[in-house]
């Protein structure tokens, strides 16, 4: 959908431009349309003080004089779904989504984006969320500069501890990525999005799973090869996997930042390079599910390249020694090897709690 089709939602939220095309839809940015009416003000020091009076019949009319009240834009990320409503009524994806949201909702758990309200707009259905602020991979690529070490920790706790939230709940994301995590540069928030492919896992109830859950880069290797005839025993590792994944990148991105840095960095999109550059880059690159595998197997399989990531992760493993043995602990083959959140959480509180004591 082009913007210029659906630039007014609801006579209420306008268009700016597209924020991402996450599951199943197209996010926008918005802005609330202000629908204040002019406040006119009749006070007599107010006449003293017009620009000009006219004068009729020996009395002074006074011209009327308004006053706005300014107000600061408020905006939203509005999610326009890609299934039309027709006479079948909503598409089961849709439905399924936006029940979850509302759960959410009433948990009012700050890390989740928040949904606000739903609206049908030319037969598309459209969820309207707080605006979370940037995605986590365009605020590191442009502030790695300025980042540090502990900076990485405090993110990757309330990454942790925001999947963590939605586990104790019975949901696993499923599609965790520095594109669907979201930052606020004023309040240095952290809020998980995009529940396109969300699910709940409940009553101990056996789930069957599609291998077309999770961005290739970020899928788990028991989704890389996955049979379709089996049912995954371990569905909260796959957010688990990702979000070792996701820390390893982010603290790859901010050691080749730290001072004194003299070593290579390492991602298998460019090989061994020269650690110039703060683009966010998969660590686990291929053009398809089998070189992703591959690469996977490699990275955490043969030593050579394995003390090179050590390397790079040099200021990591030597200031925040347990973090780096966490994502590692995260990125575990077998998914029953790998620890929850739980465990994640724990140790990255300790470590903070370190720093504050």
């Amino acid at each position: 959908m082009k913007l210029d089709d659906l630039c007014i939602i609801n006579g209420e939220y306008k268009l700016l431009y597209i924020l991402g095309r996450g599951a199943y839809g197209t996010v926008y940015k918005a802005v609330k349309i202000d629908n204040k009416e002019p406040k006119m003000t009749s006070n007599r020091e107010d006449i003293n003080n017009l620009d000009y009076n006219l004068r009729s019949n020996n009395k002074y009319i006074s011209k009327k004089e308004y006053t706005y009240e300014l107000s600061i834009p408020k905006y939203y990320a509005i999610k326009v779904f890609d299934k039309k409503l027709t006479n079948k009524g909503i598409h089961p994806s849709i439905l399924r989504e936006i029940g979850l949201l509302k759960e959410l909702h009433e948990y009012n758990f700050d890390g989740i984006i928040r949904l606000e309200q739903i609206v049908v707009c030319d037969q598309r259905i459209c969820a309207v969320y707080e605006y979370g602020g940037s995605t986590l991979q365009s605020y590191i690529e442009k502030n790695a500069n300025n980042l540090n070490l502990i900076d990485g920790i405090y993110i990757s706790y309330q990454i942790i501890k925001s999947v963590n939230f939605l586990h104790s709940i019975g949901i696993v994301h499923r599609d965790l990525k520095p594109e669907n995590i979201l930052f606020n540069e004023n309040t240095k928030i952290v809020k998980i999005a995009d529940f396109g492919l969300a699910r709940t896992i409940r009553n101990n109830n056996n789930i069957n799973f599609t291998v077309d859950v999770a961005t290739l880069y970020y899928k788990p290797p028991e989704l890389l090869s996955f049979n379709t005839n089996n049912k995954l025993i371990c569905p909260y590792a796959v957010d688990c996997w990702t979000i070792g994944v996701v820390i390893l990148e982010l603290f790859t991105i901010l050691c080749k930042n730290s001072k004194n840095k003299s070593y290579l960095s390492y991602n298998t999109r460019s090989s061994l390079s020269k650690a110039n550059t703060n683009t966010w880059l998969p660590i686990f690159f291929g053009g398809n599910e089998v070189a992703v595998c591959n690469e996977i197997y490699k990275l955490l399989n043969i030593s050579c390249q394995f003390h090179i990531l050590k390397d790079t992760l040099k200021p990591l493993k030597e200031r925040f020694p347990d973090i780096f043995n966490l994502i590692f602990q995260l990125l575990q083959i077998e998914p029953k090897e790998r620890c929850n959140c739980e465990y994640a959480k724990f140790v990255v509180e300790k470590i903070i709690n370190n720093l504050t004591s």
